[in-house]
């Protein structure tokens, strides 16, 4: 999968857009668990820990944050119902 990354300013900004890219295909893949790894030390640290000041972007990091829930939360719901439906089906 390769995207081209708009008004990329540098290798951290881009290692996070990246991440979001991921995060948000993985949403079609519906996995049980998410870990995401970058080349980057400044965006590994951006995205574990929200304390940081980022300014120029902090911004893509808490939405890579906020899509991890939402995915994961999304994936449990949806294997549940799954297993809901096989046990009910003879």
């Amino acid at each position: 999968m390769s995207t081209r990354i708009p008004f990329a300013e540098d290798i951290d900004f881009g290692e996070l857009m990246a991440a979001s890219h991921a995060v948000q295909f993985g949403k079609d893949l519906c996995p049980p668990d998410v870990h995401l790894e970058g080349d980057s030390l400044i965006a590994v640290r951006a995205l574990s820990d929200s304390s940081l000041d980022l300014a120029s972007f902090g911004h893509v990091a808490e939405q890579v944050r906020v899509w991890v829930v939402f995915v994961l939360r999304l994936c449990r719901m949806f294997n549940k119902e799954i297993v809901w439906r096989t046990q009910e089906s003879p």
